[in-house]
Order: C-alpha cells, then structure tokens, then sequence
C-alpha cells in the first residue's frame, strides 16, 4: 500500500510525456492509502453514488488531474487512457 496525494486540476490539462506540472496551479483533494494509481482512480470516479468522490462531493478524477506517491515523490498525471509521468516543478 501507498499513501497518494490527489491534486485536481483547476482548468482542462492535457498532459504529455515531457509535462512539467506546477501544483500551486492544482487543487489538493486529499490523500488516500491504495494499491496503485487505478484504485485511486477507482474510489474518485462516480459509479454507483458511494464512491469517495461522492462523499466528499467533488467532481470525479478526469484527464489532467495528478497523484504524488508521498513515500516515492513520483507524480503520475491522469491521461485519456492510463496514466503519464510527470515532473513536479513547484509543491503547494
């Protein structure tokens, strides 16, 4: 298990590969004990209305958003389909 730090992007973020992301520009949702990246993914998208993303009653995980391993400091951005490192150049 890993303790995820989720940041929610506050506009639309396509990201790339070589994407430099600054979190000050990102809203810090929480942090959340897991397995991987896609069980985050998992607790923050509405399926059945229980999800933690309900209860905290914010928007579901989507493309742009990223998850900082706390323990590893490697930040993962969500992408259309999986996920892309990414470099953290500034923390919040």
């Amino acid at each position: 298990m890993s303790i995820y730090s989720v940041y929610y992007a506050l506009e639309n973020k396509f990201l790339d590969p070589a994407d430099k992301v600054d979190l000050s520009t990102f809203k810090m949702v929480g942090s959340l004990e897991a397995n991987s990246e896609d069980d985050i993914y998992r607790q923050m998208n509405a399926v059945m209305g229980d999800e933690l993303c309900c209860q905290l009653r914010i928007r579901s995980m989507s493309v742009g958003d990223v998850l900082v391993d706390e323990a590893t400091g490697k930040a993962v951005g969500c992408c259309g389909c999986g996920w892309k490192d990414v470099t953290v150049t500034s923390a919040v």
